[in-house]
């Protein structure tokens, strides 16, 4: 379960990586609404499901011991939609965010930076809320065990992509010719 685990994590990663560098590979090009990959022209919409499906892929394989029951099965699984329903709010932000990063980089004001770190510390609050508040929920209808790995799992992938990102980001004040 783990190799399998460690590597859907790495393969969202990975898919996290060559969308926020294309991104940024486009430097102060006008903002794209598709993205050609192996002449397939791939939606914000494709990529979003794509990373979702993925997501959900990881959570199936990191909690099937802990789900053995039908009722727990059942519980969590409609918990985690309502779950993913509601962050996928946090994933736009996101992705608006190293947009706009990526879009104004070579520009960069005082005033955009601020604009920008306020932004990304209301998503990361925004995102920790979420979380909490399912896990919560599933603490009370499964256990405690089941919110506690919903809980890691979640860390976990949120901070592979993360990471990935991150990584494809170009620091501050960084020459990037």
């Amino acid at each position: 379960m783990h190799k399998k685990l460690l590597l859907s994590v790495f393969t969202l990663a990975l898919t996290g990586a060559v969308i926020h560098s294309e991104e940024l590979n486009a430097k102060s090009a006008p903002p794209v609404t598709q993205v050609n990959v192996n002449q397939v022209n791939v939606s914000p919409e494709m990529i979003k499901y794509a990373v979702t499906g993925e997501r959900r892929a990881i959570f199936t394989a990191a909690m099937e011991d802990l789900l053995k029951d039908p009722t727990a099965k059942s519980n969590f699984w409609d918990i985690y939609n309502a779950y993913e329903k509601e962050r996928a709010s946090v994933m736009d932000s996101r992705m608006n965010i190293v947009s706009e990063y990526a879009k104004n980089f070579l520009t960069m004001s005082d005033m955009k930076v601020k604009e920008l770190l306020k932004d990304s510390y209301k998503v990361q609050s925004k995102d920790i809320s979420i979380r909490k508040k399912y896990a919560g929920q599933l603490a009370k209808k499964v256990n405690a065990t089941v919110a506690g790995r919903f809980w890691q799992v979640d860390d976990f992938i949120t901070s592979a992509v993360k990471v990935s990102i991150l990584s494809s980001v170009p620091l501050l004040g960084e020459d990037i010719k």
